[in-house]
This record gives C-alpha cells, structure tokens and sequence, in this order.
C-alpha cells in the first residue's frame, strides 16, 4: 500500500552542518495527492472563466451575499475578472504548487481551505466598500508563505534566500495599501484594483498553518530541521 511519506532532513556522515538528504522521498503517488489541490483550483477557475453563468453564481458579491447566497464567500477565489487576472492567478498558483510538491500533505491542504475559508468572510466584516471580490491571488499566498516558511526550517542554507522573497512578498502587499492599482493582472474595468487585505490575510493564514508559530524563526534553524546524528 502506497503511503504518504513525508520529508525528514538527516545529517550525512562526514558533510557540513547545513548538509542535509532526505531518508523519507515523497512518493509519485504523494506528489499527485498535493498536485491534486492545485490542479483542481485551476480546472475550477478556468471553467469558470468559460462559463460566464457560472462566474456569476461564484463571483464574491456582497449584496447578494446579504441576500443569502453565503457560499459566494467562498467560491469567489475561483471566478476572475479577466483573461490577464485569470492567467497570472493561474501561472502563479501553479509555480507556487509545483514548489510545495514535496511538502507535507498538511502544509498544502492547510493553507488552502483555510485562506478559501476565512478571506471572504473577513473581506465581508472588515470592507464594507467592497462590492465584489474576485481571484486565487489570496490562496495562492498562502501556500506561498507556508512553502517559504517550511523551506526556511528544513533548508536552512537556503533560510535566507526565502526571507527575501517573504520580505518581497510584504513589501508588495504594503504597495497595495498605499496603490491598490494591480502589479501585474489587467482589466478592461476601470474599478478594477487590487485587494491587500485577502493577501494580507493569506500571508497570516499560510505562516500559522505552519503551526506551531513559536517555531518560525528568521534566525536559526527551526526545531524541526534539526539534524539527526549519524
């Protein structure tokens, strides 16, 4: 029976401290398993994009929501405004999925349903001006600071080339604040902007599925990366 198995970092006899292999490979099964999350926000949004009535039953819309239809909360990661935003979302997710192939089931599974199921309801709390919502960048994220964070505590060589890119990350989402005006994804429509709040909210969901937090650290490798003697 095939098994789930994940990484474990060891020492190996006679090499360096950050020297690390893996006594536990990923399985192609396992790989699948994570792929498989991806794969299937991607296969959703994209049917999306095709079927114009179902953007529409997806679409994060806040009246319709006070009317009732509270699944739009959830649902409107997958509906995009346009082929650009749709494809940036989509290269994005999946580079970031690819990454996190051989990552713990739970770090792929964990910030996933936990940014799908908190952004909306926080956007719908805390911005009230916001009528619709729509796009993976919030998710996609997550898993990218959950990959970043477990690649900072099991690689810990490569710590500070992923703090950069967290630092980056950060820095992009505080642009937002201050420009809500997209980086990257266009659309023809002119209130078309960029929503800082679901990212900052998938940055805090992605590191606490890392949990638990008191183990992250930009200074030394975390608990887990500790090396096994040979």
């Amino acid at each position: 029976m095939n098994r789930d198995h994940e990484t474990r970092p060891v020492q190996v006899p006679g090499a360096g401290a950050c020297a690390t292999t893996f006594s536990n490979p990923v399985s192609a099964d396992a790989v699948w398993r994570r792929l498989a999350v991806v794969l299937f926000l991607i296969a959703a949004s994209a049917a999306a994009a095709a079927l114009p009535q179902l953007h529409e039953l997806l679409l994060y819309d806040r009246g319709a929501i006070a009317r009732g239809q509270v699944w739009r909360l959830f649902t409107g990661h997958l509906a995009h405004w346009s082929a650009s935003h749709l494809a940036w979302n989509l290269v994005s997710l999946g580079a970031v999925g690819w990454g996190a192939r051989d990552l713990p089931f739970r770090l792929v599974s964990r910030p996933v349903s936990w940014s799908i199921l908190l952004i909306g309801p926080v956007l719908f709390l805390c911005q009230a001006g916001m009528a619709q919502y729509t796009g993976l960048s919030g998710v996609v994220t997550a898993l990218f600071v959950c990959l970043a964070g477990e690649r900072m505590r099991s690689a810990p060589d490569e710590r500070w080339v992923w703090g950069a890119l967290l630092v980056a990350m950060c820095g992009k989402i505080a642009v937002e604040f201050a420009q809500p005006t997209p980086l990257f994804a266009a659309s023809g429509a002119p209130s078309f902007r960029a929503s800082p709040m679901a990212h900052l909210v998938g940055a805090v969901v992605g590191w606490f599925a890392l949990a638990p937090p008191r183990r992250l650290s930009l200074r030394a490798p975390l608990e887990s990366a500790r090396h096994v003697p040979s």
